[in-house]
């Protein structure tokens, strides 16, 4: 399986998977469809977009437009005026399940191809779900306790970052708490520019999965 970030963060949020039996996959269409299309040597076999916001969502009329199916829930595809020709809500080999964020239906996602598992997870305060045999986590690591102070926390727009973004702190209680019997990778994603660090997200993490790779999208 190879992921490939072709951005991540409030800016807007696209991932490129290749897996193993040759499917391509977008995750997310949170930017413009002109810098997406250069990226890719050849169509994706579906876009799977977790909800409706437009660093998520920015292009998925241009990318239905552009002839790849949309992959999402009911209520997302409701949410950007999707026809019903345009998305699927069920593909062999992809699962969908639901995430806490302040958007109509949101979804994380669980892919499954030649023996290998994904699980793609993003703008959501909690994972309230047990998944097994994960070999690729893509995972939200938006912010930090130990970077923002509790005043800030009190401020509209911080206080709604900690109740509709995964924190550093609940990532690692997670994937604390995960099967890590056939994990491979690590993705860190949709840092925050202000209350996050690269090197200490890393570190942090790297120290839960002695041997299994972890990078920044």
């Amino acid at each position: 399986m190879k992921i490939k970030s072709i951005s991540s963060g409030s800016h807007g949020n696209c991932y490129l998977v290749e897996l193993c039996s040759g499917r391509v996959l977008l995750l997310e269409c949170g930017i413009s469809i002109n810098k997406i299309l250069p990226e890719l040597s050849s169509i994706p076999d579906f876009c799977l977009v977790t909800h409706e916001h437009g660093d998520h969502a920015k292009s998925i009329k241009s990318v239905a437009d552009a002839g790849i199916p949309i992959v999402c829930s009911e209520g997302t595809a409701h949410a950007t005026n999707l026809e019903a020709y345009e998305y699927e809500t069920y593909v062999e080999g992809i699962r969908m399940l639901s995430a806490e964020h302040n958007a109509e239906e949101p979804v994380m996602f669980v892919v499954d191809d030649s023996g290998e598992r994904l699980f793609f997870v993003t703008d959501t305060s909690e994972i309230r779900h047990t998944v097994y045999g994960i070999t690729h986590l893509m995972i939200e690591a938006n912010w930090s306790s130990w970077l923002i102070s509790d005043e800030e926390l009190e401020e509209g727009h911080n206080k709604r970052i900690e109740h509709s973004h995964m924190s550093l702190e609940k990532a690692v209680e997670w994937i604390d708490s995960l099967d890590k019997s056939k994990l491979e990778k690590i993705i860190l994603c949709h840092l925050s520019s202000r209350y996050s660090d690269v090197r200490l997200f890393v570190d942090t993490v790297s120290k839960l999965v002695p041997g299994v790779e972890v990078e920044i999208a």
